[in-house]
């Protein structure tokens, strides 16, 4: 158009199409106005093929052992549960794997060793190691430690002691990661307190990954598997954090920074992380809290199912771990309720 002022008017016309070896082409015809004069031209631009690459195969070792690095401090009753699932998971179904449990205080020791002790005489395949920790307990003090324990050409998946793991995920671990190449953070689905969904019908044994039930944590990058000798090369953990919370992101972002590593990220289904109490204890950084404070409010339940079983129950709500029963339950509370349908909840 030269030292013309041209007014954009309307498009008239646009096409696309893809040219395999020059890229994508996009031909647009456009009217300006020019003071009161009508102007039309045609504007073709191109977007040029990038360069070929090969992309990254799968490792499709099956017998990869997989060493789960699990934190553990003041967990009692929930590193229980994690054992029951565990067996079921693990033990029962998948003879590569390494148990490593990263524990903090001596009571915890303790408990963890007499826990852990009828699974070893049961499972004479069983591989589990308690790490022993010292000082104050950080989880990404704990999962350095736990690392620290591994060779460098073995596969390590960062676990959660609430969490639930299907067999199948075991797999995807394995071949989602390749050492030197790609490390693998998959997104689990965070259950919601089920003590506002099921409050008055009993609870089914299989949970559907619906939105009354939870979400997925796409915010979240705690679970990961990665090989350890790039765990090396990225640096580490930061081991001064003190307590729960920043460490996954400031590793996530030191991977981001490494070129030769490729990012797997995906939502998978076998990975589900059970509801628990959430406390925030006052030793938290100023950050830290304000991140504890959104997460305990977030994963309590449902907005909406939140919002009308408020509404329903005339509940001032203060984070209670067992929602207070309403004294004449609403049609809202049964399954077959008009007003559930209605609303989509």
């Amino acid at each position: 158009t030269g030292h013309r002022l041209l007014r954009f008017r309307k498009i008239l016309n646009g096409y696309v199409r893809h040219n395999p070896l020059r890229g994508m082409e996009y031909i647009v015809d456009v009217e300006y106005t020019e003071g009161r004069t009508v102007v039309r031209s045609r504007t073709s631009l191109v977007r040029p093929v990038a360069k070929n690459y090969i992309a990254l195969g799968d490792n499709n070792d099956k017998n990869t052992q997989v060493n789960f690095i699990v934190p553990i401090s003041n967990v009692n009753e929930r590193f229980q549960e994690f054992m029951s699932m565990y067996e079921n998971c693990c033990l029962k179904q998948d003879t590569a794997l390494h148990l490593v449990l990263v524990v903090y205080g001596e009571e915890d020791i303790t408990f963890v060793k007499d826990v852990i002790q009828p699974f070893l005489t049961k499972y004479k395949k069983a591989k589990i190691t308690v790490v022993e920790g010292t000082g104050v307990f950080s989880r990404g003090r704990a999962l350095h430690l736990g690392m620290s324990s591994l060779s460098p050409e073995e596969l390590a998946f960062h676990c959660d002691v609430d969490m639930t793991i299907h067999t199948p995920f075991l797999q995807r671990c394995r071949k989602n990661t390749i050492r030197g190449k790609r490390v693998f953070y998959p997104e689990f689905f965070k259950l919601y307190n089920l003590d506002y969904v099921y409050i008055d019908r009993p609870r089914p044994k299989k949970i559907p990954l619906k939105r009354q039930h939870g979400h997925w944590a796409a915010y979240s990058f705690g679970m990961l598997c990665i090989y350890k000798s790039d765990y090396d090369e990225v640096g580490g953990m930061d081991t001064s954090i003190i307590g729960w919370g920043e460490e996954d992101v400031k590793f996530y972002e030191m991977v981001l920074k490494k070129k030769y590593l490729e990012v797997f990220r995906a939502p998978d289904p076998g990975l589900i992380h059970r509801w628990h109490e959430k406390h925030c204890p006052d030793s938290l950084s100023e950050e830290q809290m304000k991140h504890c404070i959104s997460s305990r409010g977030e994963n309590l339940a449902d907005r909406i199912q939140l919002a009308n079983f408020i509404y329903d129950t005339d509940c001032q709500l203060k984070y209670p771990s067992v929602p207070p029963k309403p004294q004449n339950p609403p049609a809202y509370y049964s399954s077959n309720s008009s007003r559930n349908s209605s609303n989509g909840t």
